[in-house]
């Protein structure tokens, strides 16, 4: 007598898109590349303006490459990224593990392949993380970030890195839905809103190899990344990470002293990018708030002080 075969763990795929219709294609091609091809994609079109060519252009590509898994578009009013993952997310089937593919990052031929094997080998893991390398398509520079802090110190890896995880992650979906989804309210920084309470909930696995391209400032106009649209988003970041870290349970996950450097840190940039801005009230707030983590910084009451200096106006020279 054989024993049956182990049911195959499903995999949903949610791709948010705006204004993206050649930029989506691309990543759309690395899912068709995958040696283990996904179960369902969702692609939601967060409201372009382009007259329906984001959405038309990957209909087209549905119709042309006839993925052997099921694959829709859903259109929505423009709600940002947090609203068009969670419409994906519920327009989806019941998989037992979803990622959030942004739509100009591209994966490896063997991400899923991977990441479903490991997941296999801990029945209790929660998420599974690949390394990620940042492409700056204006520069050519690029940065490789190694995501094993995941699988050893999960909180204090999220404060001390970049944590773009979700393009390259698969999450447990029944997790995500307990967690509520993203949190529409948030239009920058929702990443974290989600994937910090997430370590609390058992392991998370990491998966070396050939990491997730995230592409920035990509030629041909259509990259906008969604944190460069706000002149306070250090501000955004930094009532996120203050209020997520003044929670017992994951306070207690984090190095103490990481804690105070890294929000000392996301208040001073706060502080610094709205002094820019010529709102000196609101930067003397964000400067006060960092000294609350480092009391006796003297660049820190230095700015703070500066706050209070009126802003001088260039004298026009007459012709």
């Amino acid at each position: 007598m054989t024993d049956a075969p182990k049911r195959r763990e499903t995999v949903l795929i949610v791709i948010p898109v705006r204004n993206r219709p050649r930029l989506v294609l691309k990543t759309l091609d690395t899912l068709l590349a995958q040696t283990h091809p996904p179960d369902e994609l969702v692609v939601v079109d967060d409201g372009s303006t382009d007259d329906d060519e984001t959405a038309q252009s990957v209909e087209a590509w549905i119709r042309d490459r006839a993925p052997a898994f099921p694959a829709g578009v859903v259109r929505q009013a423009h709600g940002g990224l947090s609203s068009a993952r969670n419409t994906g997310f519920a327009a989806g089937g019941r998989t037992e593990w979803v990622s959030f593919l942004d739509s100009d990052d591209l994966w490896p031929p063997d991400l899923l392949a991977r990441c479903l094997a490991a997941a296999e080998r801990s029945p209790d893991a929660v998420a599974v993380t690949a390394d990620q390398r940042f492409v700056d398509g204006s520069t050519g520079e690029e940065l490789l970030q190694d995501a094993s802090g995941m699988e050893t110190e999960p909180a204090n890896w999220l404060l001390r890195n970049e944590p773009c995880l979700c393009s390259g992650t698969l999450f447990r979906s029944d997790l995500v839905r307990a967690q509520g989804g993203f949190d529409e309210q948030l239009f920058t920084g929702e990443d974290i809103q989600l994937l910090f309470p997430l370590t609390l909930e058992g392991p998370w696995l990491h998966s070396p190899g050939e990491p997730v391209v995230y592409q920035r400032d990509t030629p041909g106009g259509e990259d906008a990344n969604n944190s460069r649209r706000f002149e306070d988003r250090f501000r955004r970041w930094a009532r996120i990470y203050d209020a997520l870290l003044a929670r017992p349970d994951l306070r207690a996950t984090v190095d103490p002293t990481l804690r105070r450097e890294r929000l000392w840190y996301f208040w001073y940039e706060a502080g610094e990018e709205l002094f820019v801005a010529r709102n000196r009230t609101e930067a003397r707030g964000c400067f006060a708030r960092a000294l609350h983590y480092k009391p006796l910084h003297r660049k820190t009451w230095s700015r703070w002080a500066k706050c209070f200096t009126p802003y001088r106006e260039k004298k026009r020279v007459a012709p």
